[in-house]
């Protein structure tokens, strides 16, 4: 959406095992471990396998410890783009119809994420304190349970799930 590349640490949060893998083949000598990998990956969908290349002629090129930094950069980009083209295209167009892809140069990744998900952490005396009523009153029992059940006493914090 920054228009800026994706790296191997977008993965980490995205599929924390994969990442893993990846940082060992970084940190270990794969050539020492007997690891015959390729520039090439195997895919399967609805129980057919298929063999991308993740560079011209990658079923033919193995990877070594000189050549390791490049697949691991070739692998992460597959694993955070393969079969999702079209679907990240559109909603790209429609994300722009909305927030015009200029108006996005002036953020960061972080706050990016706020601005789409909010806070992950919510300060519930703060929101008590700042919040407005219609047609109801700080002790009316809808608003009494409401704040029963968001969230026990005034200044305590919920932390909501990435």
């Amino acid at each position: 959406m920054l228009n800026k590349p994706l790296t191997v640490n977008d993965l980490e949060s995205i599929d924390p095992e994969f990442y893993n893998s990846l940082m060992w083949i970084k940190d270990n000598n794969i050539e020492e471990c007997g690891l015959e990998m390729f520039f090439s990956v195997d895919k399967e969908i609805l129980g057919e396998i298929s063999t991308n290349d993740l560079k011209p002629g990658g079923g033919d090129i193995q990877v070594t410890e000189e050549n390791k930094e490049e697949y691991i950069k070739l692998i992460a980009e597959w694993r955070l783009s393969r079969g999702v083209e079209e679907q990240t295209q559109a909603f790209f167009e429609g994300f722009n119809e909305v927030l015009p892809q200029q108006y996005l140069q002036y953020f960061d990744a972080k706050e990016l994420e706020v601005m789409l998900c909010g806070m992950q952490e919510i300060d519930l005396g703060d929101w008590q304190r700042n919040t407005i009523y219609r047609h109801y009153t700080r002790t009316s029992k809808q608003i009494v349970w409401f704040w029963q059940v968001s969230g026990k006493q005034q200044d305590e914090h919920i932390y909501l799930p990435q």
